[in-house]
């Protein structure tokens, strides 16, 4: 894992922290990889941003099965987190083939 995946991580947790302190609160409601762009500078910026009244049309594998129900910052919270965890794994992740 190199410095420059954590940085890109750190900058979109730093830009997701952003969106959900304004007033009124921002929801990004489809982070992706493949929504997070990179500057001149290899610094992340989260970028293509969804609609509300889109969410069944997102990627499910990026959601967590409340987002049905509408969207609040766990949303994005949750996204990033599967986000981080394809980025650390540098592979797909199934969480349908998971059992507790």
């Amino acid at each position: 894992f190199n410095a420059t995946k954590y940085c890109n991580l750190q900058d979109t947790a730093s830009g997701l922290n952003y969106l959900h302190s304004l007033d009124p609160q921002f929801i990004h409601g489809h982070l992706t990889a493949e929504n997070i762009l990179l500057d001149a500078r290899l610094r992340a910026k989260i970028g293509v941003f969804a609609i509300e009244s889109n969410l069944h049309h997102l990627n499910p594998e990026y959601m967590p099965l409340e987002a049905e129900e509408g969207s609040d910052p766990s949303l994005d919270i949750f996204s990033f987190g599967h986000l981080a965890l394809v980025t650390i794994l540098q592979e797909k992740v199934d969480y349908f083939l998971c059992t507790l």
